[in-house]
């Protein structure tokens, strides 16, 4: 079935005598990098087709003068943290950094931005009605 998380841990914890279920969600792909000069990686072992950089970074967006302002202008690199929960659920955060990047260590890589936009996108709940 599309979009099924890969892989869901369930753990319970027994704390005053009161259950707590806690349940954690894997990404199923992590990607990470710069907009200006464009790089892009993804986490050791993921399973990848080829086809992520165009999908989660379009060129219709890579294009646009709004990404090439923060370098050329004012000195920091563009950077970006996608995290795939499934094919329909992704989360995205773009920063601005002139420090050190730290790869896929986005909480190091956030702490030392000076600004930063995160969103989540959940395909499923588009109502197609309001599509057309």
């Amino acid at each position: 079935m599309e979009g099924i998380i890969q892989e869901e841990l369930v753990q319970s914890l027994h704390h005053n005598n009161i259950d707590i279920i806690y349940i954690y969600m894997s990404y199923k792909n992590v990607f990470y990098g710069t907009i200006g000069p464009l790089t892009f990686y993804s986490r050791e072992g993921d399973i990848l087709d080829g086809t992520e950089m165009r999908k989660y970074l379009p060129e219709d967006f890579l294009i646009d003068i709004f990404t090439k302002v923060p370098q050329r202008i004012l000195g920091y690199q563009l950077r970006f943290h996608i995290q795939v929960y499934s094919e329909t659920s992704v989360g995205v955060a773009f920063y601005l950094s002139n420090g050190e990047f730290h790869g896929k260590d986005i909480k190091k890589n956030i702490h030392e931005s000076i600004s930063q936009v995160q969103t989540h996108i959940d395909y499923n709940n588009i109502d197609d009605e309001k599509m057309n």
